[in-house]
């Protein structure tokens, strides 16, 4: 007893150190399972991107452009096979739009209608001018004309035959006869007929060339420049060691002036009263001699500013609408006269006092207002033949 009293605490100390052992290495309980060891798995996220939704654009087809109406009248000279290659159309196509049998049975001045749509319109009305345009450079470059002359259409007669007759081409015809429809001509109409001489034109001549009609535009008008004088320097004397340069003096700017082209039954004061000059005016600008010397297919200067030439081109178009419709009536076998207008007159009054046709009045007067007429005007009138005395 002794002796484990002595040895007690070395005992128990060593007990303690075995426990302690034995805990460590997890033989404490013989019979209990080895303590689970949990290793944490790293896990690698791998990042997905959310599926986009593709967004598709639906090409919507545009909608073939609706054809309309047009309403044109056939040229001299045209044919099917034109209609055919400026729109594109086949030749059955064609005919059936202008409700024609055969190709033949197209004529020139009557009205026809098209089914076309916007773009094939520019490219009909492009194609017809560039054909026009090209036709006619190359004309001029073997031919030019050197006069006119009038032809007195006779019975039966056609402007077809006229060209033929007189060796010219049936486009050139109609270019230089603006204000006449040589489609619908009857007997004792006057036609102007170039005469045309083989060679371009000698720069001797003047301009007898007719211009081209363009939609929209006065086509016997034609803007003229007058050149620019060329101010001619004095030699410049010995430039001193600095050389300063010198003033010029400011050129002359160029004055655009107004050239008409003379037609048929048109005069020096036809031009005075429409462009409100006198006639010596007229012929200092153009410096002539006599005022009958004038002649169709002359080019005259009409020596007004420009901002006055609107009003000028208007008087001329409404003055060549008045000479249609009087021969127009006149071919009808009415009879048109002048009444001049008194104080307090009224135009149906006048009309149905002398017999005339109350219709015709404003064809024949565009340029009277009929609603208040003037003193001093004179008003045309149109007598029916059965009125004729």
């Amino acid at each position: 007893m002794k002796i484990l009293r002595r040895y007690k605490p070395w005992i128990l100390v060593g007990a303690l150190l075995c426990a302690s052992y034995m805990i460590s290495k997890g033989l404490s309980r013989p019979d209990s399972p080895p303590p689970l060891v949990v290793e944490e798995e790293q896990v690698e996220f791998e990042t997905v991107e959310a599926p986009v939704e593709e967004i598709i654009e639906e090409v919507v087809p545009e909608e073939p452009a609706e054809p309309i109406e047009v309403e044109f009248k056939a040229r001299i000279g045209e044919t099917v096979d034109d209609y055919v290659a400026w729109t594109g159309f086949s030749k059955e196509e064609i005919l059936d739009q202008l409700l024609l049998a055969t190709a033949r049975d197209l004529r020139a001045g009557h009205t026809y209608v098209l089914l076309l749509t916007q773009q094939q319109l520019e490219q009909f009305n492009s194609r017809r001018l560039t054909r026009d345009q090209v036709r006619r450079d190359a004309f001029y470059k073997k031919h030019h004309i050197t006069d006119y002359r009038n032809h007195v259409v006779a019975p039966g007669e056609s402007a077809g035959r006229i060209a033929a007759k007189n060796n010219v081409p049936i486009w050139l015809l109609v270019e230089v006869n603006t204000g006449l429809n040589l489609a619908r001509l009857h007997p004792g109409d006057v036609v102007e007929v170039p005469i045309v001489a083989q060679g371009a034109r000698p720069a001797t001549l003047g301009n007898t060339q007719p211009t081209l009609a363009v939609p929209g535009q006065d086509s016997m008008v034609q803007p003229t420049m007058v050149p620019a004088q060329v101010v001619e320097q004095a030699p410049a004397a010995t430039p001193p060691a600095d050389p300063v340069e010198a003033p010029t003096a400011p050129m002359p700017q160029q004055t655009p002036k107004l050239t008409v082209t003379v037609r048929n039954g048109e005069n020096l004061g036809v031009f005075a009263a429409m462009a409100e000059l006198s006639v010596d005016e007229i012929m200092k600008a153009n410096h002539l001699a006599e005022a009958n010397s004038i002649q169709i297919g002359m080019n005259l200067v009409i020596p007004i500013p420009p901002d006055a030439w609107a009003t000028f081109l208007d008087k001329r178009r409404t003055r060549d609408l008045i000479v249609e419709a009087w021969r127009s009536y006149e071919r009808r076998g009415y009879r048109v006269i002048k009444v001049r207008v008194q104080p307090g007159d009224i135009a149906v009054k006048l009309a149905e006092t002398h017999g005339a046709d109350i219709s015709a009045l404003t064809v024949l007067n565009p340029d009277i207002d009929l609603n208040v007429l003037v003193p001093g005007k004179r008003l045309r009138l149109a007598i029916p033949p059965a009125v004729i005395p």
